[in-house]
């Protein structure tokens, strides 16, 4: 082999590393990852800054853990998505569920009855917006999308289970005969 071959496979074998590499990392659940790691790390720089301004605040009620658990949860959740398990999948949603729960329902059922209004009109959802925080906002967001990908992947792993001339399928036909 003379030199220009050399380097000619040492480029295809780089270009196919490359070519590898750019196809896991455009794959939307670890874009999704890519966020919420993103946000896990501000979140977390903006707490310690927080924590080291002003050294009374945790005497004051405020436990920088307690701020960081959102963010730990859906990271959490998003590492259970690229999983892709079945056990992986419905922890990812009870996880992100749980963040819905407390920031979206909870949030919205409380203005709601406050100003007596439907809790998924317009309007409730105005004052949501303009009472939650920017985090409280984006946790919520993230945590959507987290459940979205979470129940699409539950399903297509379902479907796949439950297809023609599996042998899943097929012993419970067998069963039901």
């Amino acid at each position: 082999m003379n030199r220009k071959q050399d380097i000619r496979i040492k480029d295809e074998g780089r270009r196919k590393w490359i070519n590898y590499l750019v196809s896991i990392l455009v794959k939307p659940k670890a874009i999704l990852f890519g966020f919420v790691l993103f946000h896990f790390v501000v979140r977390l720089i903006s707490v310690i800054r927080l924590q080291r301004e002003n050294a009374f605040i945790v005497a004051a009620g405020w436990d920088p853990v307690v701020a960081m658990t959102r963010p730990f949860l859906l990271l959490l959740g998003s590492v259970c998505l690229l999983i892709d398990r079945f056990w992986s999948n419905v922890l990812a949603i009870l996880l992100a569920g749980n963040i819905i729960y407390s920031n979206g329902y909870r949030g919205l059922v409380g203005i709601s009855y406050a100003h007596g209004i439907p809790m998924f009109g317009v309007r409730a959802l105005r004052i949501w917006f303009e009472i939650m925080g920017p985090t409280q906002i984006i946790n919520t967001g993230l945590a959507v999308v987290i459940v979205i990908f979470g129940i699409v992947q539950l399903s297509s792993w379902l479907l796949q289970k439950t297809e023609p001339g599996n042998a899943l399928t097929a012993a419970r036909s067998e069963k039901t005969s």
